[in-house]
């Protein structure tokens, strides 16, 4: 379910390559990973305010919301955001040389 959730892409390598790699991590890696970002403090963010970050996701990503990263981006003030077409999760994966 996952997979379907992140990725559009139906090349069947990306899918093998992106399962093999949900398979040697632990779900409770992931929850306990999205449940710390999920839970970041002001303090937190505030600390990160400064740094030039690029916001990157795919128009299909069924993880990241749009308005979950756009929220990031207001808390970012030095943030550029990027949504990638015909992409999911992982649009470094789906489409590396729109990313690039």
């Amino acid at each position: 379910a996952f997979l379907e959730m992140a990725l559009v892409s139906k090349d069947p390598e990306l899918i093998r390559q992106e399962t093999d790699a949900c398979n040697a991590n632990p779900m409770s890696m992931c929850k306990a990973y999205y449940r710390q970002v999920r839970n970041a403090t002001d303090a937190e963010i505030a600390a990160c305010s400064k740094l030039r970050v690029l916001l990157i996701r795919g128009d299909g990503d069924g993880i990241v919301s749009a308005s979950d990263m756009e929220a990031l981006a207001q808390a970012l003030p030095r943030s550029t955001s990027a949504t990638v077409a015909n992409a999911g999760h992982v649009p470094m994966l789906e489409g590396p040389g729109r990313v690039a």
